[in-house]
Parts: C-alpha cells; structure tokens; sequence
C-alpha cells in the first residue's frame, strides 16, 4: 500500500471520529470539517496518480449519496461525511486481514455495504426491544431464511440453474413478508429440510448471499415501518432539521394532520418531484425549516392545532459509518467473509 492511501486511510478514519463527536454532542457534523476532508484528499489523488478514480468515486458517491438524502434515508451531514470518506480513499487499502475488499476501484461501496449491514443489525436490535412480541419477530425471521433456504434446496434439487434459483428465492422471500400463508411457507420448509438431510442435496450459500441479505433488508424495513420510531414533541421545542412523522394538510378550509406512511418507490418520486398544494407543512429531505416553524407557531397560536407534533426519533449514522470505515480497512467486505 502507497503512502498517500495511508494517509487517505488516517484521515478518513481521524475526520470520521471527529464527525462523530460533532454529531453525536451537537446534532450536526460541520461543514468545515467535511471540505477539509475533501480539500486533503485533491493532493494525495494528484501525488499517487490516482486523479481520474478520485474524480469518478466523488462523482459517483455524490449522485447515490445525494439520492439517499433526497428520499430521506438519511441526513445531509452523514451523505457529505460519506462523499469525503469516498474522495479520501479511492482505492483499496489493503489492510484486511479478512477477506479484501470485492469493490477494488470505488472502495466506498464496500463501506456502504459494511454499513448497510451494521445499520440492519442496529435496526434489528431496536425492533427487538421495541416489539412487543420479540419472540415473535425472531420466529419471523428464522421463518424467512430458512423458507429461502429451502426453496433453494427444492429448485436446486429440480436441476434450475442459478439465475432462477436466485429469482424464485426472491419471489419467495417477498411472499413471506407480504402475501404467503404460513402453512404453505410451513409446507416448503419441511420439503427442503427433507432434501436437504435425507437425500444429501446441499447448495454454496455464498452464490446467493445477496438476495438472502437484500430479503432480509426489505425484512427490517417493513417492520421498522410498521413500528414507526417516532416521538412527539412540543412544536416550541423542534429544531431545525428535525424530521417530520406527519403534514399539516389544509383542505376545504379544514386543517387535518396526516400520519405519514411507510415510504415507498412512488410515493417518495411523488413528495421530490410533484408540489402537494395542500399541505402547509410536510415531511422534506432537508427537515424542519424556520418556515415551517414559523407557520407551525402560527397554527398554533391561532388555536387551529395542539402544540405537539410528531418527528422520527432520529438515529445518529455517523457512529455506524465509522464503524463500518473500521470495517472496510481492517477487516475486508463482512458479507463476503461471513457467506
């Protein structure tokens, strides 16, 4: 490993701890802090010849990155520490003494897939705590994985090649979550079991590690949504950024609050691109802003709502990312070493 990925690797790693302090004590990571990191990172991708991959990976991380914060998955401080995270390290380290990274030339999608699974396993803890029937969510999810199992050991079995195994794991996983009886995911069960242990019939995992990590992705998310990790808070009391679980919505003359529902494709493509003319405040990218209190105060000196509304208790991420930076360096890509 050249020097200038070394020092990429110490002050992405030194800027993220920062980041974290920031956040985690003042709810902001500083703007300061993140052009420095970029600014540092333009004469090491000079001096180590690496100016055209720095310029795609910054290019590439602000597109996903600006997305992410478009349709809300995270903040707007976590997908700039990212950016910097991503011109700071441009290649691979080197440093795993896993498993090396599998994205050799954009070696930020190895830490968002390190942090895709941290935050996942975050998520699973909180809902854990939170549900009121834990056993309940853990037979769940064994259900689900070892339906996908099995379904892979019945289309193995039936000499499917992989691109359809891969295809009907998917369909099957989405069935359990959304539409299937449990008695038919009880049925597919016991004939994979019975495949697999009588008749010696085994599959490599590894071959399928991504849609049994996507399914179960889509797992969290829907029961994330169902839960709803929210708060309510006095409207005196939001801040700036906050991120709203509800719209204050005028019609006819009528003001009415509506719950907002679990995001989905078309309903987030909705809320960017097309203007809802009769909300008065709404859930946005960027959060709360002096607008919305200023017209949420309003409303509520008027009479015309209680001084309360409800935001989603917000997770800090940066801690998550630097978690999964440790990860990418040190240890390698976890979903590759684990399947």
């Amino acid at each position: 490993m050249d020097q200038y990925i070394s020092l990429g690797v110490a002050a992405a790693i030194l800027g993220t701890f920062v980041a974290v302090y920031f956040d985690v004590k003042y709810l902001v990571i500083p703007n300061i802090l993140v052009f420095v990191m970029v600014l540092f990172s333009v004469p090491l991708a000079f001096l180590g010849g690496r100016l055209i991959q720095w310029a795609l990976n910054v290019v590439f991380a602000f597109i996903l990155f600006y997305m992410f914060w478009l349709i809300r998955v995270w903040a707007g401080g976590d997908s700039k520490l990212f950016i910097a995270v991503a011109a700071l390290i441009p290649d691979c380290p080197g440093m795993a003494f896993g498993s090396d990274v599998s994205y050799q030339g954009f070696f930020f999608v190895s830490v968002l897939v390190n942090l895709l699974l941290v935050y996942h396993f975050y998520i699973s803890i909180r809902i854990l705590i939170k549900s009121e029937k834990k056993l309940g969510f853990l037979y769940e999810l064994l259900i689900l994985l070892s339906g996908m199992f099995s379904i892979l050991v019945i289309a193995d079995f039936l000499g499917l090649g992989s691109s359809v195994m891969i295809v009907s794991a998917a369909l099957f996983g989405l069935s359990v979550i959304f539409l299937a009886h449990r008695y038919i995911v009880a049925a597919f069960i016991f004939c994979g079991v019975f495949l697999y242990m009588d008749l010696g019939v085994s599959i490599d995992l590894r071959n399928y590690s991504t849609v049994f990590f996507s399914i179960f992705a889509l797992y969290i998310y829907n029961k994330a949504s169902m839960l709803r990790f929210t708060k309510t808070v006095s409207i005196s009391d939001l801040r700036l950024g906050d991120n709203l679980a509800e719209k204050i919505v005028l019609v006819e003359g009528n003001i009415t609050r509506e719950k907002e529902k679990a995001a989905s494709v078309s309903s987030l493509l909705k809320d960017v691109f097309i203007k809802d003319a009769h909300a008065l405040v709404k859930p946005v990218s960027c959060g709360v802003s002096e607008e919305d209190r200023k017209k949420l105060t309003e409303l509520v000196e008027s009479g015309k709502i209680e001084d309360n509304i409800e935001i989603y208790s917000g997770i800090i991420i940066s801690p998550l990312i630097l978690s999964a930076l440790l990860l990418s360096v040190f240890v390698g890509d976890v979903v590759w070493i684990l399947f």
